[in-house]
């Protein structure tokens, strides 16, 4: 399996606090049987964005040398999960480099609450560039409607849902509408979004049944 949305990369963001959790992070992705990791740390093109740009990169090689050296069988890519800021519109319009994962896909995401304008006004520029964009964990966005998810859908736009998001222990209305889109055809990927390796844990063996349900392969292939 492959895990697209993940927070395994090392201190950068309210994921992974060091090293050391990020190797046990992917130890548990092995034994979930995942061969392959997209690393996304959460990243805005809003204000000096360079330095962190450079801390994350910096991380990901020292992750990606350690797993060499321990012959840790599994394959890192570095993405990022960017928020949705004028900001990433614009450095799109101008054509300049965005942190996207394989295949000029785009993850982003939108304020989990009380999001004053409308998503659609603001996702829809985004599908005229280069990019396959992927809205990231569309479930837990309860200011939108089903009927807002379906209209952002119709313009190619891709849904991510968390793994966590099928547990119902996190929370019964964020698995309601998660099923509801599953059930609806509108999912595209499931990934775990983990944090760390107690509760928000790698767990896509959990919801291994749903990805063959609804034949979802997580590939990302070049469509």
């Amino acid at each position: 399996m492959i895990d697209i949305h993940t927070h395994i990369l090392f201190s950068v963001d309210d994921g992974s606090k060091d090293l050391a959790m990020s190797l046990d992070m992917i130890n548990l992705e092995l034994e979930n049987k995942v061969s392959s990791i997209i690393l996304t740390p959460h990243f805005s093109y809003e204000g000096t964005f360079e330095k962190r740009e450079k801390l994350i990169k910096d991380h990901f090689l020292i992750l990606k040398n350690k797993i060499e050296e321990l012959n840790i069988p599994i394959s890192l890519t570095l993405g990022a999960e960017i928020m949705y800021t004028d900001s990433l519109y614009q450095r799109m319009k101008e054509g300049k480099e965005i942190i996207s994962l394989p295949n000029s896909h785009l993850l982003v995401e939108f304020p989990l609450f009380h999001y004053h304008q409308r998503v659609i006004d603001k996702i829809y520029p985004l599908t005229l560039f280069n990019y396959k964009i992927i809205l990231a964990h569309p479930e837990r966005y309860e200011y939108l409607t089903i009927e807002d998810l379906k209209e952002i859908k119709s313009f190619g736009v891709k849904f991510q849902i968390n793994s966590t998001s099928l547990n119902k222990s996190f929370s019964k209305s964020i698995y309601q509408r998660a099923k509801t889109l599953l059930k609806e055809g509108l999912v595209d990927f499931i990934a775990s979004d983990c944090h760390e390796n107690k509760i928000k844990k790698p767990n896509l063996l959990e919801v291994s049944k749903y990805l063959k349900k609804y034949k979802i392969t997580n590939n990302l292939s070049d469509e």
